[in-house]
């Protein structure tokens, strides 16, 4: 049966039924021949697989190997860092530990809260009657040296490092340094070559006419005050120097000084001030900058925005104001970057016109009332030079009921105001921090071994009052002017014994009468170290000084030639001069500077 079907089966397909053995056959040696060709493709490819595994097994262990040599090598040099900060620290500690000082060793915050508070010229001055001119201070981790000895600072002058400046730069819009913040000497002394010529004689005479025009209007809104008004000579100071500014950069002034009716201060300075008040912080706390979520931080956020944008259109206004080649404009826009050749870029050109700006108007104005003040808390001084402006024909009187305006001429025979206006500057010092330098080497110094990377703090009203350097220095003399080279340490005295350092500085010691004779010959014949400098002193010197005397001269004595002085009862004396003076960049009067003026005639 199975064969029939077969058969059949055959037949109905035209088949050979003899035919099928082989046909099955081959089909089963075709399966065979598939299923060996599977087999060997499948070993092929876990062969391949296999081998691929094994190079990338191989790869991925030279790129473990090579991590490692590169993770270790930085581990090793964030080690080596580590370690040279460690000892770099510890020589540090180790030459402060050696100063005086006068911290508990156990205060977490050292002297942070004195010598970062408003006060902090009282503070420093403290320190160097208490402990000399020179000692450690310890602000939190930072372990300061300050030297208040002009003998002693001088080889101090001559470092150029000073990262606590760098925060300054953040006042730019695009964070550039300036001349007074890049330690590079050879762009500060370009900058300065360039710009010192439109503060030399020639050019500020040239420019007098216009700033002695701003007198004028300051004489008439005070004499519309009244006699029994008291008026805040730190805000029309403020104006006027602003407008003085101005005139020297832009060839023109913004009219600041005929708004002074309108109570209100210079826009610039609203704008200028929160900011450095914010800047001034993080100078003294460098690690509040990265705490950008606190309330401070964020203020000073905006206040940096509005300023900048301040500073976008004082540069666009002098790149189209095209001021005289003879102005500080004309100047500034001349200078080249001695690095490139080029002419400034926008940024460097905001950093140095900026730098100028505010260096100009907020030490002259806070000078002009300080000295105006001290003239009328002294009847005495205000008498004579009262008595000097009458010899030449500016003080206003029954005959002279509107004086003469100041000539450039007058300004040669005002000799006892300079003396005044001296005196001033030494008693309430303006910059009155000082310069601060980080140690690119070490020093020895008055005996004490300072390490190389130390941060080295000169405050200059410290010098000012400083008992060994100035006979009386807190009493107002403006006789002490009249001797030659006042300006100059005055030669050791019998009962001191000077000893040279190895930086030249001189600390004096206990010896006998004939040593201390003979080694106070040996210093005065060296080069005498200046101890009077209130616009700083050596390479980074205030380089707008004249600029700035000749502000101040030509203010105050057209006041004092219209007006007599008289503090407010706000002030009264001058313990509340002393007690109206804070620092924050600078040192000023907190809430001014009120006087009552009363017309001389």
């Amino acid at each position: 049966m199975p064969s029939r079907g077969f058969e059949a089966l055959a037949g109905a397909h035209n088949l050979d039924f003899q035919l099928l053995p082989a046909t099955l056959r081959a089909c089963g040696w075709c399966l065979e021949v598939l299923s060996t060709s599977l087999t060997l493709f499948h070993t092929d490819c876990r062969s391949r697989s296999e081998k691929r595994s094994e190079r990338l097994h191989v790869q991925m262990a030279d790129l473990w190997q090579t991590a490692g040599i590169a993770i270790s090598c930085f581990l090793a040099v964030v080690a080596r860092r580590l370690v040279r900060v460690c000892f770099r620290e510890i020589r540090i500690w180790y030459s402060w530990s050696k100063l005086p000082h006068s911290q508990s060793p156990w205060s977490l915050a050292g002297e942070l809260v004195p010598a970062t508070s408003l006060k902090r010229h009282d503070f420093y001055t403290a320190r160097t009657k208490q402990l000399g001119g020179i000692f450690g201070i310890r602000v939190g981790p930072l372990f300061e040296v300050c030297i208040t000895d002009p003998e002693l600072a001088a080889p101090i002058f001559k470092e150029n490092k000073a990262d606590l400046y760098t925060p300054l730069q953040t006042v730019f819009r695009k964070n550039e340094p300036s001349l007074f913040t890049k330690p590079s000497p050879e762009y500060y002394r370009a900058i300065r070559k360039g710009v010192a010529p439109a503060f030399n004689s020639g050019n500020l005479r040239e420019g007098f006419g216009r700033l002695a025009s701003l007198m004028p209007a300051v004489i008439q809104y005070i004499r519309q005050a009244g006699a029994e008004a008291s008026v805040d000579v730190f805000n029309i100071a403020g104006h006027v120097t602003m407008d003085a500014i101005s005139l020297s950069i832009f060839a023109d002034a913004p009219g600041s000084a005929s708004k002074l009716g309108q109570g209100v201060r210079p826009r610039y300075a609203e704008l200028m001030d929160p900011a450095m008040q914010g800047v001034v912080k993080i100078m003294a706390i460098p690690w509040l900058r990265h705490l950008t979520f606190i309330p401070a931080m964020k203020q000073l956020k905006q206040d940096l925005t509005r300023l900048h944008e301040e500073h976008g259109k004082m540069v666009d206004r002098l790149r189209t104001c095209n001021p005289p080649p003879a102005s500080l404009g004309g100047h500034l826009l001349a200078l080249k970057d001695p690095a490139t050749g080029l002419p400034l870029t926008d940024g460097q050109l905001e950093a140095e016109m900026v730098t100028l700006f505010v260096a100009g108007y907020d030490t002259s104005t806070a000078a002009i009332s300080w000295t105006l003040g001290l003239i009328a808390a002294h009847p005495a001084v205000q008498r004579k030079v009262a008595a000097e402006l009458d010899s030449i024909g500016l003080k206003g009187s029954a005959e002279r009921p509107q004086p003469r305006g100041l000539s450039w001429e007058d300004l040669s025979q005002l000799d006892y105001l300079r003396k005044v206006i001296k005196e001033a500057l030494r008693m309430f010092t303006v910059a009155s921090g000082g310069t601060v330098r980080t140690l690119s080497k070490p020093l020895n110094i008055g005996g004490y071994h300072l390490a190389a990377g130390m941060t080295v703090q000169v405050p200059f009203h410290g010098i000012h009052r400083n008992p060994d350097v100035w006979d009386r220095p807190d009493d107002f003399l403006t006789e002490r002017w009249d001797e030659a080279d006042v300006e100059y340490v005055k030669p050791a005295s019998g009962n001191r014994a000077a000893a040279k350092s190895e930086s030249g500085g001189v600390d004096y010691g206990s010896s006998s009468p004939d040593q201390q004779q003979a080694l106070g010959k040996q210093a005065d014949q060296g080069s005498k170290a200046r101890r009077y400098m209130p616009f700083s002193y050596g390479l980074r010197s205030c380089v707008g000084q004249n600029l700035a005397n000749l502000t101040m001269l030509t203010f105050v004595a057209s006041l004092c030639a219209n007006f007599q002085l008289e503090l407010a009862p706000e002030i009264k004396d001058m313990s509340g001069i002393k007690e109206a003076a804070v620092t924050s960049l600078i040192m000023s009067p907190r809430d001014g500077m009120p006087l009552r003026c009363t017309p001389w005639a």
